[in-house]
């Protein structure tokens, strides 16, 4: 009869309510107990001091659905909590796990206990976790996975353990997740992955899917794999064959000479191949039909050939630092949307218009640290989509590079030019660019630059930093991407299990426990780039230190050259002066003499 009355009942028993206990010692004596609680949705315990749940009370909540522990727990009884959904028992000090922990709880579908001290896995840990889709294991010691880790877990979706000491890995334990989506296992010692028998495959996701970066991998072969993203840089790979289906791979710093691409010729979009040894061995990288983006910097690629001139789909191709001398004219195809085109740091002395006019999409163009001395005439009717060009550290007479300035800017006011190293001592340059052989009168946009001489392993110090900070700034975001992901999805599961307006408003409360794993990730990222800012401030002080205490000793060494020369010539003009008066001295004597005995002969003779 009372319709305000029982929304206000309905609100209330499908409302979520959470406990948050922070700052408590909590003793646990055998004699505790609580009365069975319906109503309680999330506990949190938070800053206390406790070193074993209470697993007594918690199995009296039978309504839990998430359970965050941050104290000092270092033991893991078995857990029978029969509505949870999230675990959190990361940055604890664990040291180990009961047998069974969470087969009681078979509606759970994420574990997070990074940042323990686990060095043994029972293998039926996760036994009967029919829903568990993300498990998080960072920053243990964990050395050994077993084999039927997670062979009741069909569900599971995102598994994490990097930053461990793990060795060896058998993806044979992965081929049964049909739902796999990430599987990251950076920062171990791995040194051999066997090769799964049956088919692994694993679903498209933003970022790598596979990530086998910071271990110490030799030779790496996924040849019965079906992975969209593999990231395996910073490793020690020399051999690399690569599985079905795959459509990004990233092996940058590694000591790769040999790769094979198989049945991903046709997939692949983007291949990152970046301080290798591939030199000219680019058989497979040739035949791709898809790739949109290529990294083949720092290989002793001398020639490429015509190994891009099919890639119709290509938008960004970076060969900076090779040994590249020449751009021919079928080096690129014909209709290609060539947006980016990295020729830095090679050997190049001429830039042909023709090979130019084939890339009318391009947008950036880098040239720098070439033998470059001259620029076809008209490039902004060449490259009409030109944004960004870099030709700093070439040949460039100035009169020539003046002229080659003012037509771009008339011709694209809005043009930026690139300049990735600072000005060489004492040279004469154009807004930065070095030229040669101008004369003084020759205009007044020539400048000299006279700043103190500056260490070059300094500043490619600065510029590995800063490529670094770019890495992990993309990095940030993937992760920012994937937390956005992750919420919708267990918001749309939660709306499936309370779809109340009361749930709703405290949705947001209850999903940031949920996702603290990506938090965490988020938080290490950042604390990765302050501190790459930090090394970059502190390596620029240095430069301006050094480059203050240059000025000062040219200054006290120009002082001392003065005074040295201004003491020399007093000490010549005081010589010649005394050399001088000695002189007149003997003379007059001598004078005297000559006279006297002139006077003498006279009487004589007289």
């Amino acid at each position: 009869q009372y319709p305000a009355l029982r929304k206000f009942m309905r609100d209330f028993f499908h409302s979520t309510f959470t406990c948050e206990l922070n700052g408590f010692d909590f003793v646990d004596s055998e004699d505790a107990t609580i009365e069975e609680s319906i109503y309680l949705n999330h506990l949190r315990i938070f800053n206390s001091s406790i070193t074993s749940l209470p697993v007594r009370i918690l199995t009296r909540l039978i309504s839990l659905q998430s359970v965050v522990v941050r104290a000092k727990i270092n033991h893991v009884d078995e857990l029978s909590l029969k509505k949870v959904l999230l675990v959190d028992f990361s940055e604890n000090e664990v040291s180990s796990l009961a047998e069974f922990a969470f087969s009681g709880c078979t509606t759970i579908r994420e574990i997070d206990l990074h940042g323990n001290k686990i060095s043994n896995l029972p293998g039926n840990i996760f036994n009967g976790l029919l829903q568990l889709q993300s498990v998080n294991l960072a920053g243990n010691g964990i050395k050994i996975l077993p084999i039927e880790l997670f062979s009741q877990t069909p569900s599971l979706e995102i598994f994490w353990a990097q930053m461990n000491f793990l060795d060896e890995l058998k993806l044979e334990m992965f081929s049964h997740l049909t739902n796999l989506k990430q599987l990251d296992l950076s920062r171990n010692r791995l040194k051999n992955i066997e090769e799964p028998k049956t088919l692994f495959s694993m679903k498209p996701l933003l970022g790598a899917n596979l990530e086998l970066s910071f271990n110490k991998l030799v030779t790496l072969s996924l040849l019965n794999t079906d992975i969209p993203a593999i990231n395996v840089s910073s490793n020690l790979l020399k051999n690399i064959t690569l599985g079905k289906q795959c459509k990004e791979f990233y092996a940058k710093n590694n000591e790769v000479d040999k790769i094979t691409i198989g049945e991903s010729l046709k997939t692949l979009e983007v291949l990152n191949l970046a301080n290798n040894e591939l030199k000219n061995k680019l058989g497979d990288v040739c035949r791709c039909e898809k790739l949109q983006e290529v990294v083949l910097a720092s290989n002793g690629i001398d020639n490429i050939g015509f190994c891009f001139s099919k890639m119709i789909t290509l938008k960004e191709l970076d060969l900076r630092r090779n040994k590249l001398t020449h751009i021919d004219y079928g080096y690129f195809p014909g209709q290609n949307i060539l947006e980016i085109l990295d020729l830095s740091y090679n050997l190049i002395e001429e830039v042909d218009a023709h090979v130019l006019s084939l890339l009318h999409n391009l947008r950036n163009l880098y040239v720098d640290g070439n033998k470059i001395q001259d620029l076809p005439d008209q490039l902004s009717r060449i490259l009409p989509q030109l944004s960004t060009i870099g030709i700093s550290h070439n040949l460039f007479q100035c009169n020539r590079l003046l002229t080659i300035f003012r037509q771009l800017k008339a011709a694209k006011g809005e043009i930026i030019f690139n300049i990735d190293e600072p000005t060489v001592v004492n040279t004469t340059n154009i807004h930065g660019i070095v030229c040669y052989n101008t004369k003084e009168n020759s205009s007044i946009e020539v400048q000299q630059s006279f700043p103190s001489e500056v260490n070059a392993t300094i500043w490619r110090e600065i510029q590995k930093l800063k490529f670094e900070l770019q890495d992990y700034s993309s990095l940030v975001w993937k992760i920012v991407k994937s937390h956005e992901n992750l919420r919708d999805g267990i918001a749309a599961n939660f709306s499936l299990i309370t779809p109340s307006e009361g749930f709703k408003k405290q949705q947001d409360e209850s999903l940031n426990a949920t996702l603290r794993s990506f938090e965490i990730s988020f938080e290490q990222t950042n604390m990765k780039i302050n501190e790459l800012e930090r090394k970059i401030n502190e390596t620029e002080k240095l430069v301006a230190k050094k480059e203050f205490s240059d000025k000062r000793n040219h200054s006290v060494y120009s002082l001392i050259v003065i005074f040295v020369a201004v003491l020399l010539v007093l000490v010549g003009v005081i010589l010649l002066w005394y050399k001088s008066d000695k002189i007149c001295i003997k003379y007059c004597l001598y004078r005297k003499i000559s006279f006297r005995q002139s006077g003498e002969s006279m009487r004589t003779f007289v």
